[in-house]
């Protein structure tokens, strides 16, 4: 029996992010928990479509706590605009770069440098224009302009999905360095980075941030996302009630102070694992769950 909790190119324990532009199966996988689907709105309706870039460079930080969906969100915008017309998007995901305890103009450089490199590995560029990429790799003031310019002229934009960031300064930088026909895309963990942001970097300014936020789980969010999956499946599976995932959800969260997508998906492909021949789940499995758990710690 196929396990309805790991999504089309996944594998049963692993819960690395949605990537819908490398995985077309994934493009409809997103079920509207965390305020993923009402962000996912915003940023369409900000962007207003690829052909916005065209205009003027953007920059988005995606903001939240760790296992709520920000990476996620972030590869289902760039699929987005990579559909949605206007100048033919090249998606640079340098989501996992680890760059923990680099300062910002370091990490900035590293970003850049890595633009460079993927755009000679991808050979899409003519010696001159690489060559001139080449020379600014390492001064991210002169290589986003001229980056700027290469795809202007051939009618492509960059959508740059960046490594998460911790502090302000370096997601007010990148929001200088955006161009026409360039999209960042920020993450971070802190509200602090969010908040200072929006009151810095809000609508008027001239490096103007847009902020979209996804967060911890509702407790109606657990049956949303059993719902949704259950229904993609199109089999005969064990039964869970609505009533059994609001009695998971509301202990959890008051037992937690919350629970995330990455913890719910994790929890509901196990217990669906080890419920081979049931016909029903309910709260009981859930609560062995993490009792073994708490045994193998």
């Amino acid at each position: 029996m196929t396990n309805p909790f790991v999504v089309p190119g996944g594998v049963l324990g692993g819960h690395g992010p949605l990537r819908p532009w490398e995985i077309a199966e994934q493009d409809d996988y997103y079920a509207p928990v965390d305020n993923t689907q009402c962000s996912f709105e915003e940023f369409k309706t900000a962007l207003g479509g690829g052909a916005s870039l065209a205009a003027k460079g953007r920059t988005v930080l995606v903001s939240g706590g760790g296992g709520c969906g920000k990476t996620s969100l972030m590869h289902r915008c760039a699929h987005w605009l990579k559909q949605s017309g206007g100048p033919k998007a090249t998606i640079f995901d340098l989501t996992e770069d680890g760059l923990d305890g680099a300062d910002t103009p370091s990490r900035i450089r590293h970003v850049c440098g890595r633009l460079v490199d993927e755009l000679e590995l991808d050979g899409s560029l003519d010696e001159v224009p690489l060559t001139g990429l080449q020379e600014r790799r390492d001064d991210p003031s002169k290589a986003f302009p001229y980056l700027s310019k290469i795809f202007q002229k051939s009618q492509r934009a960059a959508v740059v999905l960046l490594p998460p960031s911790e502090v302000f300064e370096e997601v007010a930088r990148y929001a200088e360095l955006a161009r026409k026909n360039i999209l960042l895309l920020a993450e971070t963990s802190y509200p602090t980075v969010a908040d200072t942001c929006r009151a810095r970097l809000g609508p008027g300014t001239a490096s103007q941030v847009l902020v979209l936020e996804v967060g911890m789980l509702h407790p109606g969010d657990g049956w949303r996302l059993v719902a949704d999956r259950y229904a993609r499946a199109g089999a005969e599976l064990p039964e869970i009630s609505e009533d059994t995932m609001l009695t998971f959800m509301e202990k959890r969260i008051a037992g937690t102070r919350g629970t995330t997508i990455h913890e719910l998906q994790m929890v509901l492909q196990e217990v669906f694992e080890e419920a081979a021949g049931k016909e029903r789940l309910d709260y009981a499995d859930f609560a062995d769950y993490y009792l073994r758990k708490a045994r193998l710690l």
